[in-house]
């Protein structure tokens, strides 16, 4: 759906698009996309549009690496890549609607008891130490979505997602609606702040898992705000992103 809606809008301003779905660890891979390219598109101008909102070395280094790798020296030449957007305006009112919308949920005797839980995916903190800039951008992200904000209630950022024995950014979402249901807060609105599509760490990780956790921690109103998906603030940003890269306008 956002690249369809992608695709359209780019279109509309007058670039012949196409725009392809790239996944890093499932089908659709790149090599896939890059057999489509190379047959219909091989004359073309291409850009790597990572749908990682901030740029991490696990996620957004990882993907180019990859797609990098399976290219030729002219192809990389030719490769027009777009690093990240944690701070694109038409990004952040697209995330800020979706908070909106979130905390338009909580009942009304509970809206002055709410708290906003921004919850991003961890991130070793071996990759920190070596100047992986995520937990910047994050925070940049968050505060571009605060300010949008119409008197937003109290926020924190946490971590998800952590697994094995090394240590992650923290403190942890766990941790986090553990310490609120105990300090007695009743309601939270969670945040998935570096997710733009729902996927399993939203759908079953927040809605499922931590939704019971913070339910059994004495919290009465769990609200979960959708990610951006294809709503027109978020495409708007792609393509404002894609035309920024672009040294000119024509067959891309």
């Amino acid at each position: 759906a956002q690249a369809a809606a992608l695709e359209q809008a780019l279109k509309a301003e007058g670039l012949a698009a196409r725009v392809l779905v790239v996944m890093r660890y499932a089908p659709p891979r790149a090599v896939a996309a890059l057999g489509e390219a190379r047959r219909d598109w091989s004359d073309a101008r291409w850009v790597a549009l990572p749908l990682y909102p901030q740029y991490s070395f696990s996620t957004t280094r990882s993907s180019l690496s990859e797609l990098s790798a399976l290219m030729t020296t002219p192809e990389q030449e030719r490769l027009l890549t777009i690093t990240g957007y944690p701070t694109d305006p038409l990004y952040l009112e697209a995330m800020a609607a979706c908070v909106r919308e979130a905390l338009a949920e909580v009942p009304a005797h509970l809206a002055e008891q709410t708290e906003l839980v921004f919850s991003a995916h961890s991130l070793p903190l071996r990759m920190v130490r070596q100047g992986d800039p995520y937990p910047e951008h994050v925070q940049q992200t968050m505060a571009g979505i605060l300010r949008r904000l119409d008197r937003p209630p109290p926020a924190r950022l946490c971590y998800q997602s952590r697994i094995g024995p090394v240590r992650w950014l923290g403190p942890s979402t766990v941790e986090t609606l553990r310490g609120l249901g105990q300090a007695g807060r009743r309601s939270v609105v969670v945040v998935p702040i570096s997710f733009v599509s729902e996927h399993l760490e939203t759908l079953h990780e927040l809605d499922v898992e931590l939704g019971e956790l913070a339910r059994g921690a004495g919290i009465e109103s769990y609200v979960r705000a959708r990610t951006p998906g294809s709503r027109p603030e978020l495409i708007a940003a792609l393509a404002h992103q894609v035309r920024h890269v672009l040294p000119g306008r024509g067959h891309t």
